[in-house]
């Protein structure tokens, strides 16, 4: 479940219409249903007001781990592969891993055949 339908699910659940949340966060009603529709990325400021309004952590708006064990969002095999193998690592291997991706993203970008390391 995206985090513009997480947002809109736990709204409805408080029985606040898109305008109420909206004045609660000192947003527009557009604004939120820009949010709900997933045509807009809310910022973590703004996501943390929301949460506050909708009296749930951050992390319950985006935490894939969260949203997984609802039973809401479905993810392939190898993404959870990836994620599960992520948090088995160390600090210093996240940082390598990590660093290695940018490489591979931006080798990407410029359609540049990957080489051997990065």
């Amino acid at each position: 479940m995206s985090v513009g339908k997480k947002i809109k699910s736990l709204r409805r659940r408080r029985e606040l219409t898109q305008k109420e949340l909206g004045e609660m966060v000192r947003l527009s009603r557009s604004h939120i249903a820009a949010i709900e529709a997933d045509a807009y990325n809310p910022s973590l400021t703004t996501l943390q007001r929301i949460a506050e309004v909708l009296r749930v952590p951050v992390s319950d708006l985006v935490d894939e781990k969260v949203l997984i064990e609802d039973g809401n969002l479905a993810l392939s095999d190898e993404k959870m592969r990836l994620l599960t193998g992520f948090d088995e690592l160390n600090v210093e291997y996240r940082q390598r891993l990590l660093g290695y991706l940018d490489c591979l993203l931006q080798l990407s970008r410029d359609n540049t055949p990957p080489p051997n390391r990065c």
